[in-house]
């Protein structure tokens, strides 16, 4: 396994990212600042490495409780975080993605209170965004988006009246402006009635279906968008001027698919279904069609996010509700998941043995809201909503986004929103872990602890919504409200 670098704890270490949802993160000045240490650690260096693309990358968190975006410097060596700002940038209401643009320096925000999308200009050596342009209007309720491979389409899945449709916005890639098209694909109910051969329940007769998961092929020449009521997966082709139909009949599928990833091959594609907790497996056939494959593959509780790597090795399934992560090897050939381990969505914050107390240097706060100074969530009655992950480009770290949760006590247990850190295991299935498998990096607390509400999502087309402390864990949709560019 690679080096983690020095600034590991002592096991039972916390590792975490507190992302406010409530308030905007006060992170301690820019990176190169001094972070707050936790005892027996060594400082992290700042990133020096660049991308193949000559930028530093960095970490995006969109908050929709607060209408902002989180930012922050990783470094290669150890995963360790650095938040840039001492204040979010500010965004449309209730931003459900942020998403980079692979051709420009540009950042775009979909939100959807404010029915618009944003764009921002990346700092290629700061990370930091600045506004540019006006706000571009949505036509319905976005559930999720992607840019088009070559950065000139930006691909808007939404919800309307007539049920899901896919919208395409001109993107300028010299100017840098999106602009509204009339190329709007509706996502029709061509299963009405009868049986779900792949559910084997009866479908909706007259029910326009709701949009759900959503994801590009390979090539970036086909759009997979899945619908609920009935359950069903359309491939829509994806042409030269921006243009989309959907090709064929829609392929019967399981409920709810919160998210949808094909491999990287190009020969399967895969669907975590939420309303049944596992994931469907669908060949490509030479027509560019979806063939069933087998049977449901068990993951966990309301799985929210699926992310295969960009070898094709690796898969890994984000539940919400049982609050872990399924770590899958895919065996190339078939493209078949086995499942190599389950694991929690946040190590237990604790600090030596028996717990004690972080202690305050001056100025600095505690690491946890409202005092707390452990964090065993082995002890807690509910997950801490683990709802999407992003992986490094050298496969290195994995950093997983959690909306945090209240929890009952006197006083409550409040969480906010934070991001779990990785190490992805390097090693074959018979390695200890195995290969592929996300092992916690214990690092001391990066990120500025604050009292806020946590995020949690709402039934309602599955959008990050700020309930102030539910008790309840709502299945959402797929969206990208973590990113790394």
């Amino acid at each position: 396994m690679k080096h983690l670098g020095r600034a590991i704890l002592a096991a039972g270490a916390a590792v975490f990212l507190l992302v406010s949802s409530n308030a905007g993160c006060h992170g301690r000045g820019a990176l190169g600042g001094t972070p707050y240490y936790g005892p027996g650690s060594a400082p992290v260096p700042p990133p020096a490495s660049l991308s193949a693309n000559n930028r530093v990358k960095h970490l995006y968190v969109a908050n929709s409780g607060t209408n902002d975006i989180f930012i922050a410097a990783m470094d290669t060596a150890s995963g360790a975080i650095f938040p840039i700002n001492t204040n979010n940038v500010p965004t449309g209401s209730v931003p459900l993605a942020i998403l980079g643009n692979p051709a420009a320096p540009i950042m775009c925000t979909i939100n959807v209170s404010s029915s618009d999308i944003w764009l921002f200009k990346v700092d290629n050596n700061t990370g930091n965004l600045t506004r540019f342009g006006s706000p571009t209007p949505l036509t319905g309720q976005p559930t999720a988006a992607a840019w088009s491979f070559n950065g000139k389409f930006l691909y808007v899945y939404e919800q309307s009246a007539n049920g899901p449709q896919l919208v395409t916005y001109n993107f300028d890639t010299t100017l840098f402006t999106l602009t509204t098209t009339n190329n709007t694909t509706t996502i029709g109910n061509a299963q009405g009635g009868g049986t779900n051969p792949y559910t084997g329940q009866p479908n909706p007769a007259s029910v326009p279906g709701i949009a759900c998961g959503f994801a590009l092929s390979p090539g970036g020449k086909f759009a997979y968008c899945g619908t609920t009521q009935p359950d069903q997966i359309a491939v829509v082709i994806l042409n030269n001027d921006g243009s989309t139909q959907v090709q064929g009949s829609l392929q019967p599928a399981g409920p709810t698919q919160s998210s949808i990833a094909p491999y990287p091959g190009g020969r399967f594609v895969y669907a975590s279904n939420a309303g049944s907790g596992d994931v469907g497996m669908f060949a490509i056939d030479p027509n560019n069609n979806l063939l069933p494959v087998g049977g449901p593959i068990q993951t966990g509780q309301a799985p929210n996010d699926i992310f295969i790597n960009v070898a094709g090795t690796d898969a890994w399934v984000v539940n919400e509700q049982s609050g872990d992560i399924a770590c899958f090897s895919i065996q190339g050939p078939t493209g078949t998941l086995s499942l190599s381990q389950l694991v929690g969505s946040t190590p237990q914050a604790t600090i030596g043995n028996p717990p004690q107390a972080w202690p305050t240097a001056a100025n600095q706060p505690p690491p946890f809201p409202d005092g707390i100074v452990t964090l065993d969530t082995a002890q807690l009655p509910a997950s801490l909503n683990p709802c999407g992950m992003v992986v490094t480009d050298d496969q290195a770290f994995a950093y997983v986004l959690n909306l945090g949760g209240t929890f009952p006590g006197a006083p409550p247990t409040i969480v906010p929103a934070f991001v779990a850190i990785y190490q992805i295991a390097t090693g074959g299935p018979t390695a200890n872990p195995p290969g592929g498998v996300l092992v916690p990096v214990l690092l001391p607390t990066q990120a500025v602890p604050t009292a806020a509400n946590p995020v949690t999502c709402s039934g309602n087309m599955g959008i990050p919504d700020l309930l102030g402390g539910s008790g309840t864990n709502p299945v959402s949709f797929q969206n990208h409200a973590i990113e790394i560019y």
